[in-house]
C-alpha cells in the first residue's frame, strides 16, 4: 500500500483494489502484481482491459472456476487465426426407424411376377382405305428396330398395350427365326366396300410391304383371301363387317411362337420399414446457405435431396422412390450430411450405414420362408362361338405352369358385348370352363368350387370409340396362379 494524499491515507496501488474478505490488496480480475513493472499481470489465459480496469477472458471466453482456466461457451470453440470463440459447425445425420421396427435394418421381400400377353394378330382396316391405321405403331429409322425391345411393349394394367406393336412384334420374331413362314390372310370386300376386289390385296400388301421395308423378312410371307362365312354375308350387320375387315396373321403349324402372347416377367418388393427418417443437425448459431443429404449403395446414389436455406430438422426417404434400383448384392446403405454456413466455413457428418436385406425367393426357399408366387396369363375368348383348342392355344395352355398341392388357380372372365350380352356371357363362362377342363386334363388342375368367376367390366379402351379390336380384347379369360414356396 502506499499513502494517497487525496484520500490522506494509505490506499492500494492502482490497480490494485482491496479484497475486503482478506483485507488486501489484490489485482482485479484475477491478476498478479509484478513489483519490476509495477502493474498487474493477468495469467491463465487472461488478458488486461483496460476499459473495465481488470483481467478478463479473450475473444468471448467464460472464465471456468473448477478449472481456473478460460473456455468457451458450449457448443463453440477457439479460432487461432480469428482470435476469438466461433460456433462449432460439425454437421451430423442420424437414420431412425418407425417404432414398430425391431430390428434397425432395411428388409426387402421380393416375389417374381409373370404376366403373359396374347396377341390378336389382327390388323383391323377403317372402311374404303387401305392405309394402315396410324394407331398401329410404325418404324421409320433402324434405330428403332435395332434396339425394339417386345418386353418393353408390356404395361400390366392393359391387356391392348404389345396389341398395337403386333407389326413390330411378327416382324421381329420373324427376323429372329428365319424358317418361320406366315400367312397374311384377308377376306372378300364387302357392304360399302363390295366391288372393290382389289381392296384386300392392297391391304395385304401393305402389310407385306412394311414387314420386308423394315425387318427385312423377304422370303417368310405368303398371303390368301377368303371368302366371308356365310352368317356374316347374311346378316350384314355393320359390327360384323368391322370386324371381318381385317387381315389375320397366320403361322404355320411349325411356326406357332411367331404369334404366342408376349411374356413379362418383373419383380414385386416389399420394403420392411417402407421408409425411414433422417434427423439432421448442424451449427444454429450461423446462417446455412447449402445443404445436402446423399444416400448411397454402393458407387450409386439413390436418394439426394438439397437445398439453400437452413435445413429442415428431418428428411423422410420413402424406399418406392428411389432415384435408382437398388442391388440385392450390396448389403448396407451409407448416408453423410453437408453443411455450408455463410462465413464460408462447411463441415460434412461421418459416413454411416444401414443394414440391408434382400430376400428373394431361393433365399426363402432355402430359409423355409414362406410366400407365394403369382403368374397371370391373359387369353383372347371367341364372342358368343364356342372356344375351339387350337394348336396355338394349346401350346399357350400348355404354358400355364402350377402344382396341383401348392398353387390356386382362379380364372377370371370378362365379357362385353352389347348386342348379345346375356348369350355371350354364358358362352364366355363356358369357354372358361373349357380352358378349365383342358387344365384339368393335361396338369391335373383342382377344380376348387370358387376357381371361375364372372366380370362384367371391361377394361380401358384405346380411345374414346369403340374399335373392332376393344370387343375381343373386353371379351377373355384371366387365370391367375399362385404357388406357395413350401
Amino acid at each position: 500500500m502506499a499513502w494517497n494524499p487525496e484520500i490522506g491515507n494509505c490506499d492500494c496501488i492502482k490497480p490494485m483494489v482491496m479484497n475486503p474478505t482478506t483485507n488486501k490488496c489484490e489485482c482485479p480480475g484475477g491478476g498478479v502484481w509484478n513489483d519490476t513493472t509495477r502493474r498487474c499481470d493477468c495469467i491463465n489465459g487472461r488478458i488486461w482491459d483496460a476499459r473495465l480496469n481488470k483481467c478478463v477472458c479473450p475473444g468471448g471466453k467464460l472464465w471456468n472456476d473448477s478449472l481456473n482456466v478460460c473456455v468457451c461457451p458450449e457448443g463453440e470453440l477457439w479460432s487461432d487465426n480469428l482470435n476469438k470463440c466461433i460456433p462449432i459447425i460439425n454437421a451430423d445425420v442420424e437414420a431412425y426407424f418407425p417404432a414398430n421396427v425391431e430390428k434397425k435394418e432395411i428388409r426387402v421381400n421380393s416375389s417374381n411376377y409373370s404376366l403373359q400377353l396374347p396377341l390378336l394378330p389382327w390388323v383391323f382396316f377403317q372402311e374404303g382405305t387401305e392405309d394402315i391405321p396410324s394407331r398401329y405403331i410404325h418404324f421409320d429409322s433402324l434405330g428403332l428396330v435395332s434396339s425394339f425391345n417386345e418386353k418393353s411393349t408390356v404395361k400390366p394394367g392393359n391387356s391392348m398395350s404389345s396389341y398395337y406393336q403386333i407389326l413390330n412384334i411378327v416382324g421381329n420374331r420373324l427376323k429372329m427365326n428365319p424358317s418361320a413362314v406366315i400367312t397374311l390372310v384377308g377376306y372378300e370386300t364387302f357392304g360399302g366396300e363390295q366391288g372393290y376386289k382389289s381392296l384386300t390385296k392392297a391391304r395385304i400388301e401393305r402389310i407385306k410391304e412394311y414387314l420386308i421395308k423394315v425387318w427385312n423378312v423377304t422370303n417368310q410371307i405368303d398371303s390368301r383371301i377368303d371368302r366371308l362365312p356365310e352368317d356374316v354375308q347374311k346378316l350384314k350387320d355393320p359390327e360384323q363387317m368391322a370386324l371381318y375387315r381385317r387381315i389375320e396373321i397366320v403361322p404355320n403349324e411349325y411356326s406357332l411362337n411367331i404369334t404366342k402372347p408376349v411374356e413379362y416377367v418383373d419383380t414385386s418388393k416389399v420394403f420392411d420399414p417402407p421408409g425411414i427418417q433422417f434427423y439432421l443437425n448442424s451449427s444454429k448459431k450461423v446462417e446455412v446457405t447449402d445443404w445436402n443429404l446423399k444416400v448411397s449403395q454402393g458407387m450409386t446414389t439413390i436418394f439426394d435431396t438439397s437445398g439453400n436455406t437452413r435445413h429442415p430438422a428431418s428428411v423422410g426417404l420413402n424406399f418406392t422412390t428411389l432415384k435408382a434400383p437398388l442391388n440385392h448384392d450390396i448389403k448396407q446403405l451409407d448416408y453423410n450430411f453437408y453443411v455450408k454456413y455463410v462465413d464460408g466455413r462447411d463441415s460434412k457428418s461421418k459416413t454411416k450405414s444401414i443394414p440391408f436385406v434382400w430376400m428373394t425367393d431361393r433365399d426363402k426357399l432355402e430359409q423355409n420362408i414362406n410366400d407365394t408366387m403369382t403368374s397371370e396369363y391373359r387369353i383372347l375368348l371367341p364372342i358368343s362361338k364356342t372356344l375351339e383348342i387350337t394348336p396355338s392355344l394349346q401350346q399357350h395352355l400348355n404354358n400355364i405352369k402350377f402344382d396341383r398341392e401348392r398353387s390356386f388357380v382362379s380364372i377370371t372372365v370378362y365379357s362385353n358385348w352389347s348386342s348379345e350380352e346375356g348369350i355371350n356371357r354364358q358362352q364366355t363362362l363356358e369357354n372358361a370352363r373349357i380352358i378349365a377342363r383342358f387344365l384339368n386334363s393335361t396338369k391335373s388342375l383342382r377344380q376348387d368350387k370358387d376357381y371361375l368367376n364372372y366380370d362384367g367390366t371391361p377394361p380401358p379402351r384405346y380411345e374414346e370409340k369403340e374399335l373392332p379390336e376393344d370387343k375381343y380384347f373386353q371379351n377373355r379369360a384371366e387365370i391367375i396362379v399362385k404357388t406357395r414356396l413350401k
